[in-house]
């Protein structure tokens, strides 16, 4: 089996990978499910027939197998039906077609999800209803906040939504770090670009320009908010929004939302426990009134 993140180095695999858990068969025909900067996804199956999606780092240098090894970490301590679930983990040599190089590739196997948040909102051909969006919103919110006792996500934005069955997903943790400053396995640069290209909080593009603010949890709840707004309206909040770009019918929820999506972070809803009972008030009380 050869996989690669890029396309321009490719790397020769087994094509059954054994764990102590079980035995897992690639499978070549269906592609790459996904890559980006540090890691490929492909598919595979293990011995009891389940579809498992696994994931392998191909970024070899210190700093992503750091980075890759704390996902690892913060995943098996998550359970949270809103969390991509992380089932195996473990590593495996592989070899460089070009180079004959060999390299130890660190590797994680996670539920397979059906989509992302964009190709679902594609399929629906339209704004999703109010029943369909709101239970899933509130459930994200939790597992933001319950993400939060442990970690920092980062890199929130509709790619790393993921869409399994009903449920929606919380995923990619490659850039997360850690709450407790003893567990943080931090290599960030103080200028280096970390999150989202276009879903970056106000704070985490400051960084970039002059490492001045730290990305922390409100940082987060900025992202995850972005994305309801995107997902609810379906248009990308850029610039001044106000309530009257929002669907006039679900005014209570627009409201959370501009209050976690405020340019001043002092102003800004401040943590995931904040706006995880915010979305759960102003959907559970409509709800309730209906």
């Amino acid at each position: 089996m050869i996989i690669s993140k890029d396309d321009r180095q490719f790397i020769k695999i087994p094509d059954k990978i054994s764990t102590s858990q079980t035995l897992y068969t690639i499978d070549d025909t269906t592609g790459r499910l996904g890559a980006g900067g540090n890691a490929a996804v492909y598919e595979c199956v293990d011995r009891q027939g389940n579809n498992r999606a696994i994931k392998f780092l191909l970024n070899f240098s210190d700093k992503a197998r750091k980075r890759f090894a704390q996902e690892v970490d913060v995943l098996l301590k998550l359970d949270d039906p809103h969390i991509i679930k992380c089932v195996d983990n473990g590593e495996l040599n592989g070899v460089d077609t070009k180079t004959n190089k060999n390299f130890i590739i660190p590797f994680l196997v996670m539920e397979k999800a059906d989509m992302n948040i964009v190709g679902y909102m594609r399929k629906a051909e339209g704004t999703l209803g109010y029943n369909v969006y709101a239970p899933q919103i509130r459930g994200l919110a939790h597992a933001l906040n319950k993400l939060h006792k442990i970690a920092v996500h980062r890199d929130i934005k509709p790619e790393n939504i993921l869409v399994r069955g009903e449920t929606w997903l919380l995923s990619d943790l490659g850039l997360c770090t850690a709450i407790d400053e003893e567990e943080r396995i931090d290599v960030t640069k103080t200028q280096e670009r970390i999150g989202p290209k276009y879903w970056l909080s106000p704070e985490a593009s400051d960084r970039i320009y002059f490492g001045t603010q730290e990305i922390d949890v409100a940082s987060d709840v900025y992202q995850l908010c972005a994305v309801f707004w995107f997902i609810i309206t379906r248009r990308y909040p850029l610039g001044v929004i106000e309530d009257d770009d929002y669907p006039s019918h679900d005014g209570v929820v627009c409201k959370e939302l501009l209050k976690a999506l405020k340019y001043n972070k002092g102003k800004r809803t401040q943590s995931s426990t904040a706006l995880y009972e915010s979305i759960c008030k102003a959907t559970i009380d409509r709800e309730v009134a209906v």
